[in-house]
């Protein structure tokens, strides 16, 4: 099924708005490598969620910096962070507690959705916060 041009075109200006906005925070940030590395995962996270088709996947190489959070909230705090965003998305949460949950049609979108955008928040805010395991 087909999208209305201007369904089209709003999704085309978005993502152009979200790609100029991180051109510009990348250039802004005169910081390390790896401060600059936090935005990555937060760009990719924002392009899946406004482009009009995306699937699990898309998501996956920004999940692929989660340990990242690890570093930045220490050990501890990262780990429960961890355990907080990818819970919901669980093979239990999937497969024994939704399904006895009739008020989402689709709790798998849902709350995978929920996920990524906590995920994005939580390397937002780490991208803020200076290392706990690297020397400063």
């Amino acid at each position: 099924m087909a999208k209305p041009a201007l369904w089209r075109g709003l999704s085309a200006v978005a993502i152009l708005v979200t790609l100029a906005f991180f051109a510009y925070k990348f250039r802004q940030n005169k910081e390390t490598a790896l401060d600059n590395i936090l935005l990555w995962p937060i760009v990719i996270i924002c392009i899946s969620l406004i482009n009009p088709i995306s699937w699990g996947y898309h998501y996956l190489p920004a999940v692929a910096f989660a340990p990242v959070l690890i570093d930045r909230f220490g050990t501890l705090r990262g780990a429960v962070l961890l355990l907080l965003i990818f819970a919901p998305v669980s093979v239990v949460a999937l497969t024994s507690i939704y399904p006895h949950i009739g008020i989402i049609s689709q709790p798998a979108s849902f709350f995978g959705t929920l996920s990524m955008i906590g995920l994005a928040l939580a390397f937002a805010v780490a991208h803020h916060k200076k290392s706990t395991l690297l020397p400063h």
